[in-house]
């Protein structure tokens, strides 16, 4: 690890590091800030069209006909993913 530098003790290259470190280190929170501005609208509709579709296989799962519902289960199972075994 580094030594870490007083007021008294950093030389102007330190200072100049440093200053440029931050720099850096602000222009990559400026991407990350946009990418997340980017990516959060499509994220919402992703979870909104997910949303519908566990809907739809909800009242599928009340349909009179056998196969409409499973597969209504099977859908539903798809969304839901892997589950943890239970014991």
């Amino acid at each position: 690890m580094t030594e870490r530098h007083t007021a008294d003790t950093i030389t102007d290259d330190a200072l100049d590091a440093l200053y440029r470190r931050i720099e850096t280190l602000e222009h990559v929170a400026a991407g990350n800030k946009r990418h997340v501005q980017l990516i959060v609208p499509e994220l919402e509709r992703a979870e909104a069209a997910i949303e519908r579709v566990r809907n739809l296989g909800s009242v599928w799962l009340d349909a009179p006909d056998p196969l409409a519902r499973a597969m209504a289960a099977d859908l539903i199972s798809c969304i839901r993913g892997p589950q943890p075994p239970t014991t």
